[in-house]
């Protein structure tokens, strides 16, 4: 197989990256992220008198917009021909397994700190779901 590539791409200028592979991050920890954490902030922030509703996925999204600027620190930094400096955001599409889950640690600790609430870490949230499901039965 190796050999059909590079045959491919014979008597063309080519360039070769090799990167160490990362794991990312799993559909449980984005469902928890906006299942569990985003909706717990933003029903606190319509609690304490703010003009927002829960299951409007504007505000969802405005809430995320508000932890990734607090909590997240992959931003990317580009400059163009004249030499001028763009900082763009964060992103938590960058994160791999871990760099997410310790952003979302970040944000769980600030939203105990300021808001006052606990949001329970993923592992007993599996729990508790697992639990009430059975219960359903």
């Amino acid at each position: 197989m190796a050999k059909e590539v590079c045959h491919s791409y014979e008597g063309h200028d080519i360039t070769i990256t090799v990167k160490k592979k990362r794991k990312t991050r799993s559909i449980e920890h984005n469902g928890y992220y906006w299942a569990v954490v985003i909706s717990l902030i933003l029903e606190t922030f319509i609690d304490l008198g703010n003009e927002l509703q829960v299951g409007n996925s504007d505000h969802e999204k405005m809430i995320h917009e508000l932890m990734k600027g607090k909590f997240l620190f992959n931003g990317i930094t580009i400059a163009d021909a004249d030499g001028t400096v763009y900082d763009l955001p964060p992103s938590t599409t960058r994160c791999n397994s871990l760099e997410f889950m310790e952003y979302i640690d970040r944000v769980r600790k600030w939203a105990s700190e300021v808001l006052n609430i606990d949001i329970p870490d993923p592992e007993k949230q599996r729990e508790l779901s697992f639990s009430n499901n059975n219960r359903r039965g």
